[in-house]
C-alpha cells in the first residue's frame, strides 16, 4: 500500500475586498460562523497538516478567527494585495514534507469538508504525470488548484512576478490537467454586496453575513462544517 501523501493548504485572504466595499471577505460568516473559520476547519478535518493562510490589509480582523486553530500566517505588505504575491508567499511557507497542495480563495464562501475530500479523490486518480489539477464545472474553471511537491517548488522558483498559471502554461497539458465535476462549489464565489445577498436568498436567507449584521459563532465554537452549504 502505497503511503498517504502529506497535504498542505494555502488560503488567500490578502485582498483589499474594494468591490465588497473594503470589507474582508473572509469574515463574512456563513451559518454564523467566519468562512475563514470554516475553510481551515474543513481542511483540517480532510487531514491536512499544513495551513497557511496569507494575509493583508485585513489581517487584524482576520488572523483572530484562526488564531486558535493552529495554522500558520504570512503577512504581506499592506501596500500590496497581488494574487501573485500572495500565491508564492503561502507555497513559499509549505515544508518539503508536504507532498500536496491546495490552494484555495478567501470568498469560495460554500466550501466544506465533503467538497475538499471530492479534491482529494480526484488527486488520488490522477495518472502520475500530473503536476496539478483544477476543477472545471459548466466550463468554468475554479478551485482549488493542487500541487504537486514538484510543481510547488517550480512555481516558488520563477522570476519575480510570475505565479501559477504562469507556471501551468510553462508545464504544458500533460502535467496540468482539469477534472470536470458538477459541484458548483469550486466556482461560487462573493466579489460584491450584492454577490453576497444573492446567495443568501439561494440558501433560504439569513444564513450568509457580516458579523456586525448577525450572531457570529465566537472563534472557539465546535460545531461541525461537514454538512454546511
Amino acid at each position: 500500500m502505497s503511503p498517504t501523501p502529506a497535504w498542505g493548504a494555502v488560503i488567500l485572504t490578502a485582498g483589499e475586498g474594494r468591490r465588497m466595499g473594503g470589507r474582508a471577505k473572509g469574515a463574512l460568516c456563513l451559518d454564523g460562523v467566519p468562512v475563514l473559520r470554516r475553510q481551515v476547519r474543513a481542511l483540517q478535518a480532510c487531514g491536512v497538516g499544513r495551513v497557511v493562510v496569507v494575509l493583508g490589509r485585513h489581517a487584524a480582523a482576520l488572523a483572530p478567527l484562526v488564531a486558535d486553530l493552529g495554522v500558520q500566517t504570512v503577512a504581506l505588505p499592506t501596500t500590496t494585495s497581488d494574487l501573485i504575491a500572495s500565491q508564492r508567499a503561502g507555497l513559499a511557507q509549505l515544508p518539503p514534507s508536504v507532498d500536496t497542495a491546495m490552494l484555495l480563495l478567501a470568498d469560495q464562501v460554500l466550501l466544506n469538508e465533503a467538497d475538499l475530500r471530492e479534491v482529494q479523490t480526484a488527486w488520488a486518480g490522477r495518472d502520475p504525470a500530473v503536476h496539478s489539477l483544477y476543477p472545471v464545472v459548466a466550463g468554468q474553471r475554479g478551485h482549488p488548484v493542487l500541487l504537486s511537491r514538484s510543481a510547488v517548488a517550480a512555481v516558488c522558483a520563477q522570476a519575480e512576478g510570475q505565479g501559477v498559471r504562469h507556471w501551468q502554461q510553462q508545464a504544458g497539458p500533460m502535467a496540468v490537467q482539469a477534472w470536470a465535476s458538477g459541484n458548483t462549489h469550486f466556482v461560487t464565489d462573493v466579489d460584491t454586496p450584492d454577490d453576497v445577498r444573492r446567495l443568501d436568498a439561494e440558501l433560504g436567507g439569513g444564513r450568509l453575513c457580516w458579523p456586525e449584521d448577525g450572531e457570529a459563532m465566537p472563534a472557539q465554537s465546535g460545531s461541525s462544517l461537514s454538512g454546511m452549504g
